[in-house]
């Protein structure tokens, strides 16, 4: 049996630094930690890369949504949203991620925020498979929140200084915007 630490804003375990302690105390290969990118958001934001460079070694699952800090949100902090609304870059998280070689499962988290929840659901559904899907294809797209080595880019200058993104690649490596594949060309 393999038992998950779920943080969450307003609990005894709100922040995913206190399940990693956690998890270090007990030292048992059957204790995992769920990123829960909400819970993450609401209470510290930022850039994800620390959390999920700390919490990697125990990470068994990710829950994503869609967010905006808002005092009309959870817990007066923040809203919960489908994955394609909000300030939260879930495709960044994503990216992060498979990055670093992660392949465990990505879920949705959509408790409260009303509406037909099926519409909702086949939303975010459909969203997560496809940022899932870029991640994948276009794997330095998301190198701005690099968890650790990064993939370099195939462009001709400073490519070896530089990651590959998008943008950055037009001015650093000389690309243009054809060089540089896009999801709808797909």
């Amino acid at each position: 049996m393999i038992f998950l630490l779920y943080t969450h804003i307003k609990f005894w375990l709100e922040k995913h630094s206190d399940a990693v302690r956690l998890c270090k105390k007990i030292n048992h290969p059957n204790l995992g930690i769920v990123f829960t990118s909400f819970h993450w958001y609401a209470l510290e934001g930022g850039s994800p890369v620390h959390v999920l460079n700390e919490i990697y070694p125990y990470l068994r699952k990710v829950h994503l949504s869609g967010s905006r800090k808002s005092p009309l949100g959870f817990a007066g902090v923040a809203t919960v949203e489908p994955l394609d609304v909000g300030e939260l870059d879930n495709f960044a998280i994503i990216g992060a991620l498979k990055n670093k070689g992660y392949e465990g499962m990505f879920g949705y988290l959509g408790w409260e925020e009303g509406g037909d929840p099926y519409v909702k659901l086949k939303r975010s559904h459909d969203v997560l498979r496809n940022m899932i899907k870029r991640a994948d294809e276009y794997p330095n797209w998301t190198n701005h929140v690099s968890m650790g080595p990064r993939r370099r880019c195939g462009g001709t200058k400073r490519s070896t200084a530089y990651t590959c993104i998008p943008m950055l690649c037009l001015d650093l490596c000389g690309w243009t915007r054809e060089d540089i594949p896009h999801p709808s060309m797909t």
